[in-house]
């Protein structure tokens, strides 16, 4: 006879004529399995195909101390260096973080590669994806504020301005005043793909919007956009967009803008509020640092 494999509905079957009074001989006959495998279902020796097979460590997983593993990827050191520090000998890099995950499940995360930059090397700018509301004391009117939002590479300082729409006389005066603002001009601009800054997205040869690249050319800085549908290319001032939107819709959630210039003010505050300049700062200079570089004494 054939062996037949033990699915979960012949054991529940093999299960049911069991609890039935069924005889072994009878219920092998019928289903066209073994007798012995019957006998080790009625004595409990043999589980249902559904139920989780335990699973049983690796030899190499005893040789390890795991608590001073734990405690020192706590301090911040990269898995990778704990594998080479003390199981390269044993075992591979693949096997070594499959196995750490299965066992501590609780630290298993999302990847963050950090990134360095030099002062004055890079701004990211975009527009928040929110738009903000403004009434018109005389009409009653509802406008919408289109939120400019950039931020620097290294300082991660935010600069942000509301503007009625999205144009390209908005989108080139929004950059004047971040250079103002700043003091200074990046060697890199990373913009968004939009209209007004960028016709044809590319990733070594993009094809810039004349007015985008005359300003570019003016202040002498380079221009690389951010591929489309990648926003870990402008992560900086992504993250800084979720921050100041979240900051100001719950500061002013009971409060009604009358004007832009009322928002850029309430933008202004927020950009330099301890929530927003300190949010970031604190973990590696301190809540009290400030992000424009001075001179030393």
């Amino acid at each position: 006879m054939a062996r037949r494999v033990l699915t979960v509905d012949r054991y529940a079957e093999i299960k049911r004529r069991l609890a039935e009074g069924r005889g072994v001989r009878e219920i092998a006959r019928a289903l066209g399995c073994s007798r012995r495998l019957v006998r080790e279902i009625r004595a409990g020796l043999k589980g249902s195909p559904a139920s989780p097979k335990p699973l049983t460590d690796p030899l190499w997983m005893a040789q390890l101390e795991w608590p001073a593993i734990i405690h020192d990827l706590g301090l911040g050191h990269p898995l990778k260096f704990l594998w080479e520090e003390r199981a390269q000998h044993l075992t591979t890099y693949s096997n070594f973080w499959k196995q750490f995950y299965r066992k501590f499940p609780h630290y298993r995360a999302a990847s963050v590669t950090a990134r360095e930059f030099d002062p004055g090397e890079r701004v990211e700018v975009d527009y928040a994806g929110d738009t903000l509301e403004w009434v018109e004391l005389k009409s009653g009117e509802i406008h919408k504020a289109y939120v400019f939002v950039a931020a620097l590479g290294f300082s991660q300082l935010l600069y942000a301005r509301a503007a009625e729409d999205m144009k390209s006389r908005n989108w080139l005066g929004c950059h004047r005043r971040m250079f103002a603002y700043y003091g200074g001009v990046p060697h890199v601009t990373v913009p968004d793909c939009l209209k007004n800054g960028v016709l044809k997205c590319h990733l070594y040869d993009p094809d810039l919007n004349p007015s985008y690249a005359e300003l570019a050319a003016q202040y002498g800085t380079a221009v690389v956009p951010a591929r489309p549908q990648c926003p870990k290319d402008k992560a900086i001032v992504e993250g800084l967009v979720k921050i100041l939107m979240r900051y100001v819709r719950f500061h002013y959630r009971r409060h009604h803008f009358t004007s832009l210039a009322e928002i850029n003010r309430a933008l202004g505050s927020a950009s330099s509020a301890s929530m927003i300049g300190a949010t970031r700062a604190s973990a590696s200079h301190g809540a009290s640092a400030s992000r424009r570089w001075s001179a030393p004494p």
